[in-house]
């Protein structure tokens, strides 16, 4: 198109604006036949129905922008057009109009690896963690639509940085899957936060929070839990768990992930139940080993327990070489069992077919993205398996997790700890994520968190976090 500009109107969300096409340019049967496919763009990122009434046989289908992307028919003529609405005109630029691949490429991909050192050494049964990490993407299209991204920062590879880089730029980001199962193939967790980082810029460009390009959200707040690292080098373990318990029942959570197996089998059990008399329901909660025991050892635990009631779901009790014993655990204890979120995606498969366990926990990062971790939902789903989202690291990973929920319909059984399934939210220290967000995630009173409205992830992230502490990008 010549003038390479579309003007209309803007009017409420949802309004019914009338538009008349006139020419610009009408040249004598030139016969394009060419069908192009433009994108509509617009800062606002409202939607409108537009009824188009067309002159000179040119004309325009699909005029519906919910989706930020408008089909136009062109045979021969330019076109500008105005807009009125109810009496009042409007003269309002959407911006460029390009073809579809041209404004969706990718132009820069930019990756930074944070790390920050913790004040005292807090974990669980893996061992003490002295400093928290993390990884960012950042994906720029050639208009300077950016989308952001995160995974874990456990393992660092550069050149897996480049690699990713050379399959991104020049790419549309609208053939996100493609590129991200390129990406999997040499670096699941890397692709997990790329995958994140297309999700926020699709939902950028189209002006719509990622929940509503899944299919829209059940609800407006998801149930959530806050997770604890307790694991320490605490004289008062009993103290000291109680403290941080207390604390996040302070601000909202309903239910508290604990962590055992750092200390023996006998401590645990010992403050597991003195903490339970000290905390009254209805607070629950989860109980994470992290893969430290063995069968016996998992069923005497939980056996010991004063309320076993209160235990959400017992995750990670055993070993990954030892899979075939959670169903036996499964049938020898009241309690849902859990795992997954350290499985490769294969035998995730697998677990989920043979039902050894009631509840998995993928990981939207460490399993390569929301259109996988989404995937292993529904084969769960047919398999009468629950999915509860692995969430610790990464409060951009947490973000996109809330989104994936939201998109997620209750569970039809009532007798459980959730409606549906609850969102991780880490309480242990870490600097990154406490800078990171303008407006962090914390629950209300009653233990939800809103799902965020704006386009794409809809959060702010404050940059300065990457200066702060970056030790590496690309």
């Amino acid at each position: 198109m010549g003038q390479n500009e579309l003007q209309t109107g803007l009017g409420q969300r949802g309004e019914v604006i009338s538009v008349q096409l006139h020419s610009v340019i009408s040249k004598a049967q030139l016969n394009v036949r060419t069908v192009r496919s433009y994108q509509l763009v617009h800062e606002a990122y409202r939607y409108v129905t537009i009824k188009a009434h067309l002159p000179g046989g040119a004309h325009i289908g699909a005029l519906r922008t919910k989706i930020a992307l408008v089909h136009v028919t062109m045979r021969g003529v330019e076109w500008s057009c105005t807009a009125t609405s109810t009496g009042s005109i409007y003269q309002l630029s959407f911006g460029k109009l390009h073809t579809r691949d041209d404004g969706m490429k990718i132009a820069r991909v930019g990756f930074w690896y944070l790390r920050c050192t913790l004040r005292r050494r807090q974990g669980a049964a893996t061992g003490l963690k002295s400093q928290r990490s993390s990884v960012f993407v950042r994906i720029e299209t050639s208009d300077g639509a950016v989308g952001w991204g995160e995974t874990f920062g456990y393992r660092v590879l550069e050149q897996h940085w480049r690699d990713a880089a050379e399959i991104l730029v020049g790419a549309s980001c609208l053939e996100s899957n493609r590129l991200v199962d390129r990406i999997a193939a040499f670096d699941m967790p890397l692709a997990g936060g790329v995958d994140i980082a297309l999700w926020d810029l699709k939902g950028k460009i189209a002006g719509l929070p990622i929940c509503a390009l899944l299919g829209g959200a059940y609800r407006t707040a998801q149930p959530a839990y806050g997770a604890l690292l307790n694991a320490s080098e605490a004289e008062d373990i009993v103290g000291a768990v109680i403290a941080e318990t207390e604390d996040a029942v302070a601000r909202g959570h309903i239910a508290v992930k604990l962590r055992v197996g750092y200390h023996d089998v006998a401590t645990d059990i010992a403050w597991v139940n003195a903490l339970m008399d000290a905390i009254p329901a209805p607070t629950v909660f989860p109980i994470d080993a992290n893969r430290s025991m063995d069968l016996a050892t998992a069923r005497r635990f939980i056996r010991s327990l004063n309320h076993p009631e209160r235990v959400a779901w017992f995750e990670e009790p055993l070993p990954r070489s030892n899979m075939r014993a959670y169903r036996e655990l499964r049938n020898s204890i009241d309690v849902p069992v859990s795992g997954g979120e350290s499985v490769p995606a294969d035998l995730l498969d697998d677990l989920i077919a043979r039902r050894e366990l009631e509840i998995i926990n993928p990981d939207v990062a460490g399993h390569g993205g929301l259109e996988r971790v989404g995937r292993f939902w529904r084969i769960a789903d047919a398999n009468g398996v629950k999915t509860i989202p692995h969430c610790f690291d990464g409060e951009l990973a947490r973000v996109a997790t809330l989104h994936l929920l939201a998109s997620r319909p209750d569970w039809t059984e009532r007798q459980t700890a959730f409606p549906t399934a609850p969102l991780e939210c880490d309480l242990a220290e870490n600097p990154i994520r406490d800078d990171l967000l303008d407006v962090p995630l914390e629950p209300g009173k009653d233990g939800t968190i809103a799902v965020p409205t704006g386009p794409g992830l809809g959060v702010t992230i404050n940059d300065t976090v990457l200066r702060k502490y970056a030790v590496a990008q690309l």
